[in-house]
């Protein structure tokens, strides 16, 4: 309501009292079970669209590399793989222990995952170092394909990987993790370090192998179980 004031009239002041409306406000939000949600202008519709598109460019890429990596091995090296035991399914949610003997030893997973797989395709993502995704080309490729990267300090790694395993449950992406849980690569060195656990710990000393490390083996497999539970 406002007050007018208007010239005098017949020796006095008359005043009336009355109501001018204003413009009301487009709304910029929705409120949607007593959450306020912003309303979806052109620009986000872009970067939406940008951002499938990329994704798609991405998984085709990585493919790419991945079967140059198999041809690699089959047809110019004349590798060849000996598979036993389930195949691993594209449709289900599951977790892939890999023994690291060397440095190289994924180049060969990437021909046994191609042959496991049933039809063949996957959607498998690896938990590696965090420096690796520094690399040029295929760190950057395998960073945009949401990989796992770990700092080696639990409670940062732990974070990560809730926020990336959440992502995947909100979208229903259906996926594989591979986990190496030795957690590095065996040599002298490093099987030094497990034997020395071993012994403080009263486990047997390994030859082949080196002990692995449970913490974020028993967090992934918690967190997937309970979010297959919950879906």
């Amino acid at each position: 309501m406002m007050t007018v004031g208007l010239p005098e009239v017949g020796g006095g002041t008359e005043v009336t009292t009355g109501s001018i409306a204003s413009k009301q406000e487009r709304p910029k939000s929705l409120n949607v079970r007593g959450v306020d949600v912003m309303a979806v202008g052109w620009q986000d519709w872009l970067k939406g669209i940008a951002f499938v598109v990329m994704w798609k460019a991405t998984e085709i890429v990585f493919t790419m590399w991945e079967c140059y990596a198999v041809a690699l091995m089959e047809v110019v090296f004349g590798v060849r793989f000996f598979l036993s035991g389930d195949l691993i399914r594209p449709e289900e949610t599951s977790i892939i222990i890999l023994n690291h003997r060397n440095r190289l030893d994924w180049n060969f997973f990437w021909g046994a995952l191609a042959h496991a797989t049933y039809p063949p395709t996957h959607n498998c993502k690896i938990v590696l170092k965090s420096g690796i995704r520094k690399f040029p080309g295929l760190g950057w490729i395998m960073q945009m394909s949401c990989f796992l990267y770990i700092r080696r300090r639990w409670e940062d790694d732990q974070r990560l990987m809730n926020n990336v395993l959440d992502y995947f449950r909100d979208i229903d992406h259906t996926f594989q993790v591979l986990l190496f849980p030795e957690g590095t690569n065996l040599t002298p060195a490093t099987q030094k370090k497990s034997n020395e656990y071993a012994q403080k710990t009263g486990l047997p000393c390994l030859t082949h192998v080196l002990h692995p490390r449970t913490t974020g083996f028993t967090f992934l497999v918690n967190k997937l179980r309970n979010s297959e539970v919950s879906n």
